[in-house]
């Protein structure tokens, strides 16, 4: 847990945080992490993403990408997270909230069909993920639900 939060932490976009706790050891446990803060060595990040990788738990709608951004970058600039929060977004939302869905994938510079499957971001996905094969899934879902829509 004190990795999480020193994680979170370490965020330059984060400026409060708020986590949940269950039982005092884990009060004690925030309150010396505020206290003694320090940031994550990139040895330290990595080792916690691998970690929660390993987890293979039921993320927020279904996703199975970290958005670690850990696959970055992409050698023909292909925003990656984005692309697969698009897609988890899109399987996941109401029919009445898909167009926010809409909305990131239409925000992406670069199409994920742009993939030359040179397999780098394969090597440093700490989730595993086949990430060509899930770029091609979105892109193949956002083309079905765009016909659907004319």
């Amino acid at each position: 847990m004190a990795g999480s939060l020193r994680y979170v932490l370490g965020n330059p976009n984060v400026s409060v945080v708020i986590p949940g706790m269950q039982a005092a050891h884990e009060v004690r446990e925030n309150v010396t992490v505020g206290e003694e803060y320090a940031p994550l060595s990139a040895d330290e990040q990595e080792q916690l993403m691998r970690l929660i990788a390993r987890m293979k738990g039921d993320y927020r709608y279904g996703q199975v990408c970290l958005r670690c951004g850990y696959c970055q970058p992409c050698s023909v600039g292909i925003d990656i997270p984005s692309v697969l929060k698009a897609g988890d977004m899109l399987g996941a939302y109401s029919e009445n909230q898909r167009h926010v869905a809409l909305e990131v994938w239409e925000s992406l510079e670069v199409s994920p069909e742009e993939c030359i499957e040179c397999g780098d971001c394969l090597e440093k996905c700490p989730a595993g993920i086949i990430i060509p094969e899930q770029l091609k899934r979105v892109a193949e879902a956002f083309a079905q639900y765009q016909q659907g829509q004319e």
